[in-house]
């Protein structure tokens, strides 16, 4: 009886331990062309439906396969773009959704690899896991030559005029951006500048119409249109994005965004915000929680990141080192939080501008509602190998 107890117990541990963590995984759009004979730039919104009651808490995509004809086709290449997500896992819900933008460069190579074998279509997959065991989806590119390619936008990038899809500026300064569209064929562009600003960027944006753009975009699959002159007169966040009027509503577009900062200190100065994680010199990774102490005033925070000048090491002369310092030529990348966000992690988007390796000084600032700097934390070191 007791041999019949312990196979009954074994038989049912093998089959929670089978159980999988991510249940489904699927992509939107499903299935777009891009030209032959050239690099082309795909914009793809994945989905993965985890297990509530039966997870890790990150959920995680290291790499894209670009396969050939099928999903389970010759693979061609590897891409390593690694996307994760860390929540914590809640039974009561049941199950969640993560949702994850994602924009891929596909390069004009692979496409002649696919042709080689006999394909006309690139497949992208990409498997989901919170550890335990996952679920992939896949989207398919159908290679047509450009001059029978039907025109149909692949992917928009948004950049502010200095570079970068993040800035802070003073009140009243001028700011202006771009938007690069990546596309097969030819066609009539349809679609409106759209800008949120503040107090409109609380919670659910709420974007306004800027500007109606419609313009024929010739056969070359790129094309550059800046965007119209933007405001900065009231302090606080803004969020500009391009909509075409071919998007649906569950579309998820690119967005740019600046803060706008009063050059005042706050009503009561500035609070020194306390930093806990991580220790100063620590190794970092896309999924490196940052923390620290909130501050009572604070309707948002910023996390940034600089790169370094200086050192700890000492002078071979005997001389003491010039102490690390953030380097003059602005943060390379930075995180926008609301006042109830004092974790954060780095993220897939984060983590690609922090490409090369070495050390970073990063520093948390505090703002109020009139986007003025309420709190700021010292430079904490970190390092990314």
């Amino acid at each position: 009886m007791k041999s019949i107890v312990t196979l009954i117990m074994l038989l049912g541990l093998a089959c929670s331990m089978a159980r999988a963590d991510v249940l489904s995984a699927s992509v939107n759009p499903a299935s777009q062309g891009i030209a032959l004979g050239r690099q082309a730039l795909v914009s793809l919104n994945w989905q993965a439906v985890r297990d509530e009651t039966n997870c890790l808490g990150t959920v995680t995509s290291a790499a894209v396969e670009i396969r050939a004809g099928q999903i389970n086709g010759p693979l061609l290449r590897t891409l390593p773009r690694r996307l994760s997500r860390s929540i914590a896992c809640n039974p009561t819900f049941g199950t969640r959704t993560f949702s994850f933008a994602d924009t891929l460069s596909i390069p004009s190579s692979v496409s002649e690899q696919a042709l080689q074998l006999g394909s006309d279509r690139l497949v992208l997959v990409r498997a989901f896991t919170d550890g335990l065991s996952g679920s992939s989806a896949a989207a398919t590119l159908a290679l047509r030559s450009p001059a029978a390619a039907g025109f149909s936008l692949t992917a928009i990038q948004l950049e502010l005029a200095r570079g970068g899809a993040q800035r802070v500026i003073e009140q009243g300064e001028a700011v202006s951006a771009r938007a690069t569209f990546y596309y097969t064929g030819s066609g009539l562009l349809r679609g409106q500048w759209e800008l949120a600003s503040p107090p409109g960027t609380v919670g659910v944006p709420l974007y306004r119409p800027l500007r109606q753009v419609q313009q024929l975009l010739p056969a070359g699959g790129q094309a550059t249109i800046k965007a119209p002159p933007l405001s900065s007169n009231i302090p606080g966040l803004y969020l500009l994005r391009f909509r075409p009027h071919s998007a649906s509503a569950e579309t998820t577009l690119p967005v740019l965004q600046y803060q706008v900062i009063s050059s005042e200190a706050g009503p009561t100065g500035r609070v020194a915000i306390s930093l806990m994680a991580p220790a100063r010199g620590a190794v970092m990774h896309s999924d490196t929680p940052f923390q620290w102490q909130p501050v009572a005033v604070a309707t948002s925070y910023r996390l940034h990141f600089y790169a370094t000048e200086g050192s700890h090491l000492p002078r071979l002369d005997g001389g003491l080192a010039e102490p690390l310092q953030p380097r003059g030529d602005g943060p390379v990348t930075a995180q926008w939080l609301s006042a109830g966000q004092t974790r954060a992690q780095p993220g897939p988007l984060v983590w690609e501008k922090l490409s090369a390796p070495g050390t970073y000084l990063w520093q948390v600032e505090a703002l109020d509602g009139e986007g003025r700097i309420v709190g700021v934390s010292e430079w904490r070191e970190v390092q990314r190998p």
